[in-house]
């Protein structure tokens, strides 16, 4: 299993290494550009928020699974914050629900259609290599700015600029994985928050679909199988190379995770994850999942 998945997770890394052609990672060139453009907005940074929060983060990305979960959503959000990542957001709000945070990382154009509806009430995280009409398009909401660490020549890259050209501004760059949910952990975090719980992470597709709501499939990313095998049989997954890259981006990010929490660098850190798909079982295989049922079925241990 851990072959398949890298061997779909490479065609996404090479698909990601082509040059300015490339999707879902900008040119070096342009990540300044970007960065320094935002900058000059002057809006305020994670920096300034850093620490504020306390208590539960519900993170919501935009499986499949999230239809299935959303008793539990709407159960924990009375003692929780809400974070919804890319469309999510207008998602949850058609369903109901208010999201204290939206947020957004993927550097092309089209992110600026995600979220139709701003809400006063809610912060809207937005990464520094997110296009100028995403700015322009939240100019009237609550924004918050984060820097997105990108690796470009074996250096971890805007904090390099960022520490020449504003010496003197507040700023915080939130190394991590490559999808917006995944890093909004770490954003979140920051934000002072310790309790994470994870919906619509499916990693996976059902009926052919890969998100609860519209959207088209990404023409880069190769489709493939996925078989795990849990305490009772073998199970197959239809999955993508994006979403081979989650998982894998995932198991690391518990890896670093952990290593930091032994070595004191983070403060204990609660990781649960609900609904269904390659992800979450792969979450049952640590005993991470809100079932314990499916952490049974995967590991054979009840959640910790």
């Amino acid at each position: 299993m851990e072959s398949t998945l890298k061997t779909l997770a490479d065609h996404n890394i090479r698909q990601t290494n082509l040059g300015k052609k490339a999707t879902g990672r900008l040119p070096f060139w342009e990540l300044i550009e970007r960065t320094r453009a935002v900058m000059a907005r002057e809006l305020p940074d994670i920096s300034e928020i850093e620490n504020s929060e306390k208590g539960r983060l519900l993170i919501c990305g935009g499986g499949p699974s999230l239809n299935d979960t959303l008793k539990d959503i709407r159960r924990l959000s009375k003692k929780s914050k809400i974070l919804a990542c890319n469309k999510t957001h207008d998602w949850l709000l058609h369903k109901g629900i208010k999201s204290d945070y939206g947020c957004l990382l993927d550097p092309k154009d089209w992110v600026a259609d995600y979220i139709k509806k701003p809400q006063k009430k809610c912060t809207y995280l937005v990464a520094n290599q997110c296009h100028p009409l995403v700015f322009d398009h939240l100019k009237k909401a609550n924004v918050v700015l984060w820097n997105a660490g990108v690796d470009y020549y074996n250096e971890e890259w805007p904090t390099k600029i960022l520490r020449h050209e504003y010496p003197d501004r507040l700023w915080k760059v939130v190394p991590g994985p490559t999808t917006v949910g995944l890093r909004a952990v770490l954003v979140g975090y920051l934000l002072g928050f310790r309790d994470f719980h994870l919906f619509g992470f499916d990693s996976s597709l059902r009926d052919n679909k890969a998100h609860a709501y519209a959207k088209p499939k990404p023409p880069d990313a190769k489709e493939g199988q996925i078989v795990l095998q849990s305490k009772i049989g073998k199970e197959i997954f239809l999955t993508n190379s994006h979403m081979a890259k989650q998982c894998m981006d995932f198991e690391e990010l518990l890896e670093k995770i952990g290593d930091f929490m032994k070595r004191k660098i983070f403060n204990p850190v609660d990781i649960t994850v609900h609904g269904s798909g390659l992800l979450p079982s792969l979450a049952a295989g640590y005993g991470l999942h809100a079932d314990t049922t499916m952490n049974l079925k995967w590991c054979g241990k009840k959640a910790a």
